[in-house]
């Protein structure tokens, strides 16, 4: 019999005191709120928060919210008592409280075959012997005509040596962008906005005709673009300058992503880390700074003093002589 699917709830901060963490959960059921037994844990001095301030609960391949606080629950800033999920959802603990992003992933659990059991074997009837054919005779022999004179052996004309071309400019065309339709929408998290694409490509950058337009100076009208194809989704850096990164490395041609590879849109940013069935999640990260130069002791010294040790040596000195 087929096994029910199993299901990965993925719990994104967005605001609050645990803003970039993602949790994975496996649970029936989860509690939200500031007792030491939720699942979904907040600090016990968050006081806007009750102690057990709502669950999620799995009902089949559905996943309901119910709120059993004071202050309050709010799903895509709607006040609710009991609603039903949908991935992207934001959840609201509390007005003004923090905020978290819901999404679930199924994996198909493989059915089970029972073993056949054995059969029984069938006893053997006896099969009278085959009686081999009999011999043919062999057709009667045919005289082989006389061999006739060959021709004149002629040579065949030679081809032409063929010129080598002349050599091309080393320019490699862009193939074009094959996609498919992802399974599921690719879903981007971005700040405290939910961005979901039933259609791939996706381009981003700050240009007005991508999907996903970034208004920041490190990115250009056309930084990257995200595909799906062979049921795999991919990365690939439209800056011709390898400003993208996946996992601190510069990227040069198309690169499959992995659960849980770190993506960076330039060296200082946006960060995000893919996660499996298509989501782009933001994370905080330190941007790459460039190294300071080292400071001279010597020089910092004359520019407080005007002098430098050395002439404080001599000018002492020549007050010894005159006492």
């Amino acid at each position: 019999m087929p096994q029910p699917p199993e299901i990965t709830v993925q719990i994104i901060h967005i605001e609050g005191p645990l803003k970039g963490q993602i949790q994975e959960l496996n649970q029936p059921q989860l509690e939200i709120g500031r007792h030491k037994s939720c699942q979904i844990k907040f600090p016990a001095d968050l006081t806007i928060i009750s102690r057990k301030h709502a669950t999620i609960t799995r009902e089949g391949n559905r996943f309901k919210i119910t709120d059993h606080s004071g202050n309050g629950t709010l799903v895509n800033s709607h006040p609710i008592k009991e609603n039903y999920l949908k991935d992207g959802d934001v959840i609201t603990i509390a007005p003004g409280g923090p905020k978290f992003s819901f999404l679930a992933e199924i994996h198909q659990a493989a059915a089970t075959v029972p073993p056949e059991s054995p059969q029984p074997s069938e006893p053997s009837i006896p099969t009278e012997p085959q009686k081999s054919p009999p011999a043919q005779q062999s057709p009667p022999s045919r005289q082989t005509p006389a061999a006739q004179p060959l021709p004149d052996y002629q040579p065949s004309p030679q081809p032409e040596p063929i010129k080598p071309a002349p050599p091309q400019a080393d320019v490699s065309p862009v193939p074009p962008v094959a996609s498919e339709k992802p399974i599921t929408p690719f879903v981007v998290q971005y700040g405290p906005t939910i961005n979901s694409f039933d259609t791939m490509p996706v381009t981003i950058g700050r240009h007005p005709e991508c999907k996903f337009i970034i208004d920041l100076p490190e990115i250009l009208d056309h930084q990257a673009l995200i595909n799906f194809h062979n049921r795999q989704f991919t990365l690939d850096d439209r800056t011709g300058q390898q400003r993208v990164l996946v996992n601190g490395s510069s990227i040069q041609q198309e690169t499959i992503l992995q659960h849980n590879d770190e993506i960076a849109l330039s060296a200082n940013g946006p960060f995000f880390r893919f996660l499996e069935g298509g989501r782009l999640v933001e994370i905080e990260k330190e941007p790459v700074m460039e190294p300071e130069e080292p400071k001279d002791d010597n020089a910092s010294q004359v520019h407080e003093t005007g002098s430098s040790p050395s002439k404080k040596i001599k000018s002492l000195f020549d007050k010894f002589l005159k006492h």
